[in-house]
C-alpha cells in the first residue's frame, strides 16, 4: 500500500485497491496554497412550513455527501515529464472502467496530523488545460471529488468472528443432514456473543459474513436485529449483508439477492454500531458447529 504524507491525497482505482493517484504537497501533482476545499455538508429534509399554523414542522434529515474540491499543479523539471504527469492523474480521474456500474464507488485515502482516513465516492470535474508555461514543465490542474455521505473514515478495518458453536452435548441434535427440509422453526437455538470496541464518533455501519452450515441465522445487538427466519444456509455457502449506507444489500454467494428474507420491520438502516464498548451476538443453529460471522467495519468520524 502507497506510503502517503502528510496533507497528500491517493485516489484508488476501486475500494479495495492498494495503490492509486496520489496528489498533494510533495508529489508530482503539488497542491497550491490553501488548494483544499472539503466542501459543505448539508441536509436533506422532509420538513416544511404547516399551511395552518405557520409553523416549520420538522421530518427526517439524512446528510448528504459534500464535494471535496483542490487547486493543484505540475512542476516537473521539462514538458515532457509534465505531460506525462498530466495524463496520469487525468487517466485517474476519468475512472472510465468503472462508471458503466450503476453503485460503483471508489475511495480517497488522505493523510493530516499522522493519521490516514478516507472518503467513499466518485471522481468528478477535472480540468487540466496547460499554457505556455507548460514549456517550463507547469501546468495547473483543479479536480474535486463527490462524497457519497458526509462522514469520514479509519483507513485501516476492524474485523471480529463469532462462532455459533453446538449445543452443550458438543454435536449436533437430531442427526438433521444439510439440506435440511423446512419449517425449521422447532430446531434448537443457540446464542453466541462478543465483546467489541466501536471507535470514532459516528456510527459505524460493519458488513456481516455469514458463513454455513447455519439455519434460521441472525445477528444482532441491544438495539437491532437482522435475522432469516425459517431460511438455511449451506455449508461451504455464505450470506452477506452490507449495511453500509451506499449498499444496504443481502446477498447469497455474493450475487443472489435475498434481502426480502429478511425477518419484518427489520431495516440495514438501522442496523449501526455506536461508538464504544457493545455486544455483538449471533444466533440459529449450526449441526456441525462450524457457522461463524465474520464482522467488519471501519471506524466513522464526523469531520477530518
Amino acid at each position: 500500500m502507497t506510503a502517503i504524507l502528510d496533507f497528500q491525497f491517493e485516489l484508488l482505482p476501486t475500494v479495495d485497491a492498494a495503490d492509486g493517484q496520489v496528489f498533494g504537497i510533495g508529489a508530482d501533482v503539488s497542491m497550491d496554497d490553501g488548494g483544499f476545499h472539503p466542501g459543505a455538508t448539508e441536509w436533506a429534509t422532509q420538513g416544511g412550513h404547516s399551511p395552518a399554523t405557520g409553523n416549520y414542522n420538522f421530518g427526517r434529515d439524512k446528510l448528504l455527501g459534500p464535494v471535496w474540491a483542490w487547486d493543484l499543479h505540475v512542476n516537473r523539471d521539462e514538458v515532457a515529464n509534465a505531460l506525462e504527469t498530466l495524463e496520469g492523474i487525468t487517466t485517474a480521474w476519468r475512472w472510465l472502467e468503472e462508471r458503466d456500474t450503476p453503485g460503483e464507488i471508489t475511495a480517497i485515502r488522505y493523510r493530516l496530523a499522522d493519521r490516514v482516513r478516507r472518503v467513499f465516492g466518485r471522481p468528478n470535474m477535472l480540468e487540466a488545460s496547460p499554457n505556455n508555461l507548460i514549456l517550463s514543465g507547469y501546468a495547473p490542474v483543479t479536480c474535486d471529488f463527490t462524497c457519497v455521505d458526509g462522514f469520514t473514515y479509519d483507513d485501516d478495518e476492524k474485523s471480529v468472528i463469532l462462532e455459533l458453536g453446538t449445543d452443550e452435548s458438543g454435536g449436533a441434535t437430531g442427526g438433521l443432514v444439510f439440506p435440511v427440509t423446512l419449517p425449521t422453526s422447532s430446531l434448537p437455538s443457540l446464542a453466541s456473543t462478543a465483546s467489541v470496541v466501536v471507535g470514532g464518533t459516528a456510527p459505524s455501519y460493519a458488513i456481516y459474513r455469514l458463513n454455513g452450515p447455519w439455519v434460521n441465522p441472525s445477528v444482532y445487538t441491544g438495539d437491532w436485529i437482522l435475522s432469516l427466519p425459517d431460511y438455511t444456509i449451506p455449508a461451504g455457502q455464505y450470506v452477506e449483508i452490507d449495511t453500509r449506507l451506499w449498499a444496504q444489500t443481502v446477498l447469497l454467494n455474493g450475487t443472489a439477492s435475498i434481502g426480502g428474507l429478511l425477518g419484518r420491520r427489520q431495516k440495514l438502516v438501522d442496523a449501526k454500531l455506536k461508538p464504544g464498548t457493545l455486544e455483538i451476538g449471533v444466533g440459529g443453529y449450526s449441526p456441525t458447529g462450524a457457522a461463524t460471522c465474520q464482522v467488519t467495519w471501519r471506524d466513522t468520524y464526523n469531520s477530518l
